[in-house]
């Protein structure tokens, strides 16, 4: 999917993906696996070339068993809809911009109009040109043409898994990725003849975590993730697979599993509107150096 929104992480020479899942469908061994084969298996891990990118409509309703993340490239309102033939037909409000062979979700719209509501169906007919239109194979009793009280399409549907096979989401707005490591540490008290007493710190655990800065484009799908992962973190019990590859140019990747959460916003329209978003890693953080000089 191509970008369609500035890429401000080109500014930082990087690039981060996460993918989103559930804490239960997470499977530490799996980025275990691609460091210890020097990266082989990174691709299997989080495959990049299938990254979702730029402005998109994002949206989370549900809980539970029935919270779904809906990612589509585009949300049109239906003024009118009919039935005949077999084949169901949508006056749009603007082009779709969409091609015969899309597919769309045709979603709330009412009586008598109920049975056209469907999760996914591929089109057979568009109009890009007004009257816009779209058009899909329907089996049914003849509804006639009428005006809608409400409806609208979502063009490209995509129902992002949480089990950890969702497409990863390319953070393009970046401006910022601070990555921190703190080794907390215990002073231990020694006796020495000599020193008359001396603190030795004796290493416990190390703390990680990276903090992502961006811009605030509202339509981007890094935001919008963003946005959803703090707000349900809780509710959901959401963690995801990161991967941040640079910086400088150079073909370094980090990965590994985390929780993301924190997000704050901040700025005003003068100096621009940025968010920001802690990125915490659950378990080993893996880095595959590049070492061509």
């Amino acid at each position: 999917m191509t970008t369609t929104t500035t890429d401000y992480a080109a500014n930082i020479d990087s690039e981060h993906y996460l993918v989103l899942m559930r804490r239960s469908s997470m499977v530490p061994e799996t980025a275990a696996t691609a460091h210890a084969s020097n990266g082989a298996g990174l691709s299997a891990w989080l495959n990049t070339s299938q990254a979702i990118d730029g402005l998109k409509v994002v949206e989370a309703s549900g809980k539970e068993n029935t919270f779904e993340i809906l990612i589509g490239d585009g949300l049109r309102t239906v003024t009118n809809a009919e039935l005949t033939s077999n084949v169901a037909k949508l006056t749009l409000s603007k082009a779709s911009g969409a091609a015969i062979g899309d597919t769309i979700r045709v979603r709330n719209l009412a009586s008598p109009f109920t049975t056209l509501n469907a999760t996914s169906v591929a089109l057979t007919a568009v109009s890009n040109t007004a009257p816009f239109s779209v058009s899909f194979a329907l089996t049914g009793t003849t509804i006639n043409a009428a005006a809608v009280s409400a409806g609208e399409i979502v063009i490209n549907p995509y129902i992002y898994p949480l089990d950890g096979t969702g497409k990863p989401i390319r953070m393009a707005a970046l401006t910022g990725n601070n990555l921190s490591n703190s080794t907390n540490a215990d002073n231990v008290i020694t006796l020495d003849t000599a020193t008359l007493g001396d603190s030795t710190p004796q290493p416990l655990s190390n703390s990680r975590t990276m903090n992502l800065a961006g811009r605030v484009v509202l339509k981007e799908v890094g935001y919008k993730i963003a946005s959803i992962i703090d707000n349900y973190v809780v509710s959901e019990n959401l963690v995801a697979k990161f991967l941040r590859i640079g910086p400088q140019g150079e073909t370094e990747k980090t990965f590994f599993h985390a929780l993301v959460h924190s997000k704050t916003e901040g700025g005003d329209a003068g100096a621009g509107y940025t968010y920001g978003v802690t990125v915490q890693p659950i378990g080993q953080r893996y880095t595959l150096y590049h070492n061509a000089i």
